[in-house]
């Protein structure tokens, strides 16, 4: 258990960045598996165990809570630790969130990709909405 922040070992872990979140596995002795690709970063992302103190840089981590955890937390443990060294980085398929998600609940998932995306497909919709209400204006005048 890391006392100074509450952690135990398979607790997912995550910490603010400027735009996101950054996800890991706490697995005790102050060390955190995470996928290291970082926006700026991504060619040289793999699965990879680092200090608690790397993994902050200088935030502070609050625990994912899941509600279908299949995994005991010597299980996600475990599940971190084997894919150690995977290269296989992706923004959107495989990024540290999935990772995470994937080393508790056996699913890759990502929360952030999914507000994004759905953000993505909101905004089109509403600029296809503006854009159709502009085409019958710009109709219904020529026709007058």
């Amino acid at each position: 258990m890391n006392k100074k922040y509450a952690l135990n070992p398979g607790n997912h872990i995550k910490v603010r960045r400027k735009m996101y979140s950054h996800h890991g596995i706490f697995i005790g002795e102050d060390e955190v598996v995470h996928y290291s690709g970082e926006v700026k970063n991504r060619d040289c992302a793999q699965v990879c165990k680092v200090s608690l103190e790397a993994f902050l840089q200088g935030g502070i981590p609050s625990v994912v809570e899941h509600r279908n955890t299949l995994f005991s937390p010597d299980e996600i443990v475990t599940r971190a630790l084997s894919r150690v060294g995977e290269a296989k980085y992706d923004l959107v398929f495989e990024n540290c969130e999935h990772f995470a998600t994937w080393c508790t609940v056996g699913k890759k998932q990502s929360k952030q990709v999914l507000r994004a995306v759905t953000g993505i497909f909101a905004s089109a919709g509403v600029v296809l909405l503006i854009a159709g209400k502009t085409a019958l204006k710009i109709a219904s005048r020529s026709r007058a």
